[in-house]
């Protein structure tokens, strides 16, 4: 059974405001989250608001089945060690669609352990991300669907959104690129095929179109 993909604001008002303040202030324990959440305001909120332990537990099991956070290691308190828990890819991208700092999201991602893999895509994600709005969408809508994230996966994904990148952006994407030696290899050799399909195509075009000036 494939999972839901979430929308940009499907999530209820209180899950959302645990993603926003996960990404803002960084790993923490359901405990330590509930007392931070009247410090995250949304519109709407005309006063900061208080929310029962129960209700912010259920909200973060939601968003746990949902693949929007995930748990990341463990809290002592008096004895006893609590869960903490930080954003998935998922929880990442639709918090950076909800209008999240990149600079702070990033930087409570780097404090936390990642694989080498999931560090590079990251890195690769925030990097090229900061061209434009248009590449933040396409990188973010595909962080929202992906079930895993790599750095050739979000290139791929920009590869079939360049015709819509205008001139200058797709410059600072290539030379953002040029920094990740392995992805710009791939980059180079998907231009190199689209470059060949293109031009097989438009010699097609250009034969049909000669035969029916013939005819005329």
């Amino acid at each position: 059974m494939s999972r839901k993909i979430p929308k940009y604001d499907y999530l209820p008002k209180l899950q959302k405001k645990i993603v926003l303040c996960l990404a803002q202030y960084g790993a923490m324990t359901m405990a330590k989250t509930r007392l931070r959440l009247k410090d995250v305001r949304m519109t709407g909120d005309q006063k900061p608001k208080s929310h029962h332990q129960t209700a912010t537990n259920l909200a973060f099991h939601k968003l746990e089945s949902e693949n929007m956070v995930n748990k990341v290691g463990t809290w002592p308190y008096r004895g006893q060690k609590f869960d903490t828990y930080w954003l998935s890819n998922r929880g990442l991208a639709f918090a950076m669609k909800n209008g999240a700092k990149a600079e702070t999201v990033k930087r409570n991602y780097e404090c936390l352990s990642h694989s080498e893999e999931d560090k590079r895509a990251l890195e690769f994600y925030f990097k090229v991300r900061s061209v434009s709005p248009k590449i933040a969408n396409a990188l973010d809508d595909f962080m929202l669907a992906a079930r895993k994230v790599t750095s050739q996966k979000l290139l791929a994904r920009l590869i079939s959104e360049m015709v819509s990148f205008d001139e200058a952006d797709m410059k600072k994407v290539f030379d953002m690129t040029a920094e990740f030696p392995g992805e710009w290899k791939v980059m180079l050799e998907a231009l190199k095929k689209l470059s060949g399909m293109a031009a097989r195509v438009s010699g097609k075009m250009l034969s049909r179109e000669l035969e029916k000036s013939k005819g005329e």
